[in-house]
C-alpha cells in the first residue's frame, strides 16, 4: 500500500492529519497497521520510548499477524518484552497471536493488560477509545460466538450443556442464605424481610448485615427478627461499604447457595423455590431470573416513561437473542439487573474472589468474572422485586461516573 500523505486524515479516525496524529511517530506503514486493527494505530503514540529497531521491529510483528505468521510475531514480541515490560504494542500483538490460536481467555488478558499500560502512557483519549474499543470488540466476539470456528464450538458446546441439565440426577435439596443488607434507613426494611419470611421453600436461613447508620432502623430490624421462624443472625459493620457488607453475610452464612438482599428490595414467594429446582439441584453454580419493577408502595410500576427501567426491560427481552445467556451480559447495563437478583453457589463465590469493590456495577463486575467459569441459568419469571425509586441512602449515579465505574472492571 502506498505512504499515506502528511496532510490527508489519519487512518486512525481521530479527525487530525497524518502529520500530527500517527505520522508524527516516525513508524514506517502505519497504514498497515491501521488496517489490521484500531488497536494498533491507537498503540503507536507510545512507540518512541523504545529506540527506533524497536519500533521497526513491532511493526514487523504487526505485518507478521496479518500475514498469519504468530510464531514470528509473538516471537518479535518477546523480544521487545524482553527490554521494555509490559509494553502495550508487544502486549497486543501477544493477544491478537493468542486469539488467532482460539485461546481466547489468554487473549483478553493479554489485552487489558495492553489497555491498562496504554492508557497510563497514552495521554491522547481518542488513542484510548479506539484501544477499548477494539477490546470490547473482541471480548464481544469471543462470547457471542462470531467467529466461525469458535462459534461452532461455542454453540455446541452450550447446546449440550443444556440438554444434559434435564438429564441430570437431581441433588439434595440445600440451605440457602438469604443475605440481607441493610443500609441508610432501611425505609421498606419490613416489606423486604416479609418477602424472606414468606418463601415457600423450607431449608432456608437469614443473615442480615447492618451498615449502623440509622438508629431507628436497627431498632426496627431487631423488632421485626423477633418473629422471624427462620434461622437467623445479625452482624453489624459501621460503614462498610456494600460489596464489604454482602461479603461478611455470605461468609457467616452456612448455605451452600446464597441469594444477596438489599434492604430497598423483594423476592417473589416462590423464588428460592424455583431456582433452587433449576439451579442448585441440578449441580448449575449460578444465574437470575426476570424482574418485576415496584414502586415506593410495592405496587407494580406498569407503563412508565423511566429511561433506566425502560433499558432493563430491553435488555431482559433480549435475553434469548444471543448463543448464550453469557454473552447476554455484554452491554453497557447489567441485563441481571442488580446484585439482589443473582443466586449462586458458595463455591463459585469463593472462585472468583466474592464481591469487589466496583461501585454502581457490582452486579456485573460479579456476573463477568463468574461466567468464565460458568454459564448462568437464566429464568424468565419475574420472580425479584426491584423497587426503583430515588432514594436518599443511594443516589442515583451520573452517566459519567457510570461510564467511569463500567471503564474500572477491566
Amino acid at each position: 500500500m502506498p505512504s499515506i500523505p502528511r496532510n490527508d486524515p489519519c487512518p486512525c479516525g481521530s479527525g487530525r492529519r497524518y502529520k500530527e496524529c500517527h505520522g508524527a511517530i516516525g513508524v514506517g506503514d502505519v497504514a498497515n497497521a491501521a488496517q489490521a486493527s484500531p488497536a494498533v494505530a491507537a498503540a503507536a503514540p507510545v512507540l518512541p520510548t523504545l529506540g527506533r529497531a524497536a519500533r521497526d521491529s513491532l511493526w514487523e510483528g504487526v505485518k507478521r499477524c496479518l500475514a498469519k505468521d504468530f510464531d514470528g510475531a509473538e516471537a518479535l514480541a518477546q523480544d521487545t518484552l524482553k527490554v521494555a515490560p509490559g509494553h502495550p504494542m508487544a502486549l497486543f500483538i501477544l493477544g491478537r497471536c493468542e486469539f488467532e490460536r482460539g485461546r481466547t481467555e489468554a487473549a483478553l488478558r493479554l489485552l487489558l493488560a495492553a489497555a491498562r499500560g496504554l492508557s497510563s502512557s497514552s495521554p491522547e483519549q481518542t488513542d484510548q477509545r479506539l484501544v477499548w474499543s477494539e477490546l470490547n470488540f473482541m471480548f464481544t466476539q469471543a462470547l457471542s460466538g462470531v467467529e466461525s470456528q469458535y462459534a461452532a464450538t461455542k454453540r455446541a458446546e452450550y447446546a449440550g450443556w443444556i440438554a444434559s441439565l434435564a438429564a441430570r440426577k437431581r441433588g439434595p435439596a440445600p440451605l440457602v442464605s438469604v443475605v440481607v443488607i441493610l443500609t441508610g434507613q432501611g425505609r421498606w426494611l419490613e416489606a423486604c424481610l416479609a418477602s424472606v419470611f414468606g418463601q415457600t421453600y423450607e431449608r432456608l436461613e437469614l443473615v442480615v448485615v447492618d451498615d449502623a447508620k440509622s438508629e431507628d432502623a436497627t431498632r426496627r430490624l431487631t423488632h421485626t427478627l423477633q418473629t422471624c421462624r427462620l434461622p437467623h443472625r445479625l452482624l453489624t459493620l459501621p460503614g462498610a461499604s456494600e460489596s464489604a457488607l454482602i461479603n461478611a453475610g455470605v461468609r457467616a452464612a452456612t448455605g451452600e447457595f446464597i441469594n444477596p438482599l438489599h434492604i430497598d428490595h423483594e423476592l417473589a414467594p416462590d423464588r428460592i423455590a424455583v431456582l433452587v429446582d433449576r439451579i442448585a439441584i441440578r449441580g448449575v453454580a449460578w444465574g437470575f431470573t426476570g424482574v418485576d419493577f415496584i414502586d415506593a408502595d410495592s405496587r407494580p410500576l406498569g407503563r412508565t416513561n423511566d429511561p433506566r427501567v425502560l433499558r432493563w426491560q430491553a435488555l431482559l427481552r433480549g435475553i434469548a437473542e444471543p448463543d448464550t445467556i453469557g454473552y447476554a451480559l455484554i452491554h453497557q447495563g447489567c441485563v441481571a439487573v442488580a446484585v439482589s437478583n443473582l443466586f449462586f453457589s458458595r463455591a463459585v463465590f469463593e472462585a472468583i474472589g466474592g464481591m469487589h469493590e466496583a461501585p454502581h456495577v457490582e452486579a456485573w463486575d460479579f456476573c463477568l468474572r463468574a461466567v468464565w467459569l460458568e454459564e448462568p441459568i437464566y429464568v424468565p419469571a419475574a420472580l425479584y422485586r426491584h423497587r426503583h425509586i430515588v432514594s436518599p441512602d443511594v443516589p442515583r449515579p451520573g452517566k459519567l461516573d457510570l461510564e467511569a465505574a463500567q471503564l474500572m472492571l477491566f
